[in-house]
């Protein structure tokens, strides 16, 4: 409701949809949710992540991201456009052990752009952009014996988001991620963007101030 009357009050004014476009090209802040083990490096333009991620958890979601911010340093709200684009190399894998009747295992890869007012930390926050990168997953059975099935991920998504109105002093974090949704019976999954050539990367967040906000803070 608050955003929708921000929007709607904004929208009546003459020099909305006015101004150019800021570019964050360096995170604050490499990080997965829940904390798993990963190598990264936050440079303009350039911020890239390794990591290899395999489980026998019954069920996800994991994600990799990275992460950049704004203050919005006007009195009034502040209404951006978000996007941004996130490469990812890889190999997703899941196996599934012979049993007594049927068992499954599976795991899929989504690229998505989040966003946050104050501290990410939690992997189920509202997504604002979302591509599907690839799923992979294994059935064995009494009669069929134990499965392991593999794919390939190498995609270079583009992620946006529509309107969205930054509250006056208000510090918005952007969240551009690689989410791994998954679940075992008795098996185990294996995301590998570690081997070789094997990454994710994000080399920038850019927006357009969609408003012209008629002076900044004190």
């Amino acid at each position: 409701m608050q955003q929708a009357k921000a929007l709607a009050d904004l929208g009546s004014r003459k020099d909305f949809f006015s101004n150019p476009t800021i570019v964050l090209d360096t995170p604050f802040l490499i990080w997965s949710i829940p904390l798993e083990g990963m190598s990264s490096a936050a440079v303009p333009f350039g911020s890239w992540a390794k990591f290899k991620f395999a489980t026998s958890r019954y069920r996800g979601p994991q994600k990799f991201g990275f992460y950049f911010y704004w203050v919005n340093p006007y009195n009034e709200y502040a209404v951006i456009n978000p996007a941004s684009a996130m490469a990812a190399t890889g190999h997703l894998k899941a196996h599934a052990p012979w049993t007594v009747g049927v068992n499954t295992s599976w795991v899929a890869a989504y690229a998505l752009l989040n966003l946050w007012f104050g501290w990410p930390d939690d992997v189920t926050s509202a997504q604002h952009g979302s591509v599907f990168l690839g799923n992979v997953g294994a059935f064995a059975s009494t009669f069929t014996g134990s499965d392991t099935e593999g794919t390939s991920i190498s995609s270079a998504p583009s992620l946006d988001t529509t309107i969205f109105a930054v509250p006056p002093g208000n510090t918005l974090v952007f969240e551009v991620a690689l989410l791994l949704d998954y679940e075992n019976d008795d098996g185990d999954i294996e995301a590998d963007f570690e081997s070789g050539d094997f990454q994710i990367t994000c080399p920038v967040v850019w927006f357009s101030l969609l408003n012209s906000p008629p002076s900044a803070l004190a």
